[in-house]
């Protein structure tokens, strides 16, 4: 088992000292420390976790990732348990944000305002002829409601902005959606990024416009010799820990009752389905 060891480290700094290592190797490096793993290796269920939060030798899946921190931290690895502390914080703010929003909505639907008189208007002493007024294309739907209606996806994959099996989104009153995503993975240079987002959704008009103003929170930057490039996260991302003040804002639409399309002015356009 020694020598086994010993050969494939070997074959690892080889591989460095080369260029990038070939996917072949990145794959036989995964399944040597996972059998370390499974067999209780605290220190190869740490790699196996590191290993599926950047994507190397297998596809990046962050759940899986922190099932084998969880595993390392139990029997005592402290990096592990730091990445398991700082998600779990994240985590339990983003609940804090969700259930403060929800109490100010109900608040909200508590204190009703007081109902006016009506105000009688004289008739004109006159009819004059007007052009009519085109009115506004509508969907034949509240643009709110549609949003909170379903699972959104963007490229196949759970949304940040919007709800989705990743998202957790709550009507904060009667014309804003607040949402607070799980962690999600992309590639930034050579670098891997675990990040959360919190979205508000407001400006809802009666032609299914609406405004989404949006702040990245990075929990973790690993860094990677030779990332892979990630089409499907974000374009706008920075390569820093923590909340990315003053956010971004984009201009969105929804096509139909399963379409929606954000844009942020002419630089990119994001489309969204429903499921």
């Amino acid at each position: 088992m020694l020598r086994s060891a010993v050969l494939l480290l070997a074959l690892l700094f080889a591989g460095s000292a080369f260029g990038q290592e070939s996917d072949d190797l990145q794959a036989r490096t995964f399944k040597y420390f996972m059998t370390r793993a499974n067999n209780g290796d605290m220190n190869a269920q740490f790699i196996i976790g590191n290993r599926y939060a950047s994507g190397q030798g297998v596809k990046r899946d962050l759940d899986k990732a922190y099932t084998w921190y969880a595993k390392a931290a139990e029997q005592g690895h402290e990096v592990a348990k730091e990445k398991l502390e700082r998600r779990n914080r994240a985590a339990q703010e983003a609940e804090k944000a969700v259930k403060q929003a929800a109490a100010a909505a109900q608040a909200e639907k508590v204190v009703k305002p007081a109902k006016k008189s009506p105000v009688k208007v004289s008739q004109p002493p006159a009819t004059v002829a007007r052009a009519p007024v085109k009115k506004p294309a509508t969907l034949g739907v509240n643009a709110m409601e549609l949003v909170l209606s379903g699972a959104w996806l963007r490229n196949r994959q759970a949304a940040e902005y919007l709800p989705s099996a990743k998202t957790s989104c709550v009507k904060a009153s009667a014309s804003s959606i607040v949402c607070f995503s799980k962690a999600f993975g992309t590639d930034v240079g050579n670098s891997a990024l675990t990040y959360t987002v919190k979205s508000t959704l407001s400006d809802f008009d009666n032609d299914g416009r609406f405004t989404i103003k949006y702040l990245y929170n990075v929990l973790e930057i690993d860094k990677k010799k030779d990332a892979a490039k990630d089409d499907h996260g974000p374009a706008d991302i920075a390569l820093k820990h923590g909340w990315q003040d003053p956010g971004s804002v984009l201009q969105c639409r929804a096509n139909d009752k399963r379409r929606v399309t954000c844009s942020r002015g002419n630089r990119y356009t994001l489309r969204f389905s429903k499921i």
